[in-house]
């Protein structure tokens, strides 16, 4: 199983929902239009945005032709994504960054 194939099979599964909020975790939370927006709303885009890109991975799995054309850009894109993650974590646990 392929690093995509493994992905989407993450995303197909539950997953989308943990990467969704993990966007809207670090990319939104600081926005105030954000913040004003009623709790029920930013839920529904939240399960919104979740259900798409589980959708859009099951739809990748079983369209071939589809999945050939999106792996060269879906691998560069984990691979930047993964490789800026682990850095996250590692400036994180850094014992000489200033706080």
């Amino acid at each position: 199983m392929s690093e995509l194939d493994s992905a989407l099979v993450f995303l197909k599964t539950g997953g989308s929902i943990v990467l969704v909020n993990w966007i809207i975790s670090w990319g939104l939370e600081d926005l105030p239009w954000w913040h004003n927006m009623a709790s029920k709303t930013r839920q529904i885009l939240s399960l919104g945005f979740a259900s798409l890109v589980g959708l859009l991975a099951y739809e990748l799995s079983i369209n071939p032709g589809l999945l050939e054309t999106v792996e060269p850009f879906a691998k560069v894109l984990l691979a930047v994504g993964g490789s800026w993650y682990a850095q996250q974590l590692l400036h994180e646990k850094n014992p000489n960054r200033k706080q």
